[in-house]
């Protein structure tokens, strides 16, 4: 309950939930809307083995109509608009994301975001810019582009793929100052 905890200046906010059972998720996506999330999130792109053991992460991208199940609970539980974060696939080359992300836009998602490397890459090498291009012509609802973004060339780079908007994670923690960066950069 503790991670719930937000303060009325920090909106959007936007909370992520992980795990493979569509009641349990169904539930934590209401807690997270009853603390005040503006939007609700499914990781399905954590690789990280303590989170894949348990059916969540990445995990939850190896059976299609759990995933489907557990998207659908989650959108009919909440009010707010829930979205799902996935990778490419499970090794380099692969791409379910464009499986993945038609049967999240078919169970109600608002949007996907998409972590353009696999599994086995985790946060190594350079993202698969082809590969989520073609997730994002695959669907109409808006895909935001995650992964190797350190520099305002990677956000380019990564826009020009089509995606609506670009997530940065791991390179922020880093440097704060990277989207003080990313702003001079584009002014």
């Amino acid at each position: 309950r503790q991670m719930l905890a937000t303060f009325p200046d920090e909106h959007p906010i936007s909370m992520q939930v992980f795990g493979n059972d569509p009641a349990r998720l169904a539930g934590a996506a209401q807690a997270a809307e009853a603390a005040g999330a503006d939007v609700v999130d499914l990781n399905c792109g954590c690789p990280v083995p303590k989170i894949t053991k348990s059916g969540g992460g990445i995990s939850l991208m190896q059976e299609e109509t759990l995933f489907a199940q557990c998207v659908n609970a989650m959108v009919r539980a909440v009010r707010v608009p829930v979205t799902v974060k996935m990778r490419l696939g499970f090794k380099r080359g692969e791409n379910r994301a464009i499986r993945f992300a038609k049967v999240a836009q078919d169970q109600g998602a608002a949007a996907v975001s998409v972590h353009a490397r696999s599994q086995a890459e985790r946060h190594e090498g350079a993202p698969d810019l082809v590969g989520l291009a073609q997730v994002t012509q695959s669907v109409g609802i808006p895909v935001f582009g995650n992964g190797g973004i350190r520099t305002y060339g990677d956000v380019q780079a990564m826009m020009a793929a089509g995606v609506a908007g670009v997530l940065v994670g791991q390179a922020a923690i880093g440097n704060p100052f990277l989207f003080l960066e990313f702003l001079s950069a584009w002014s």
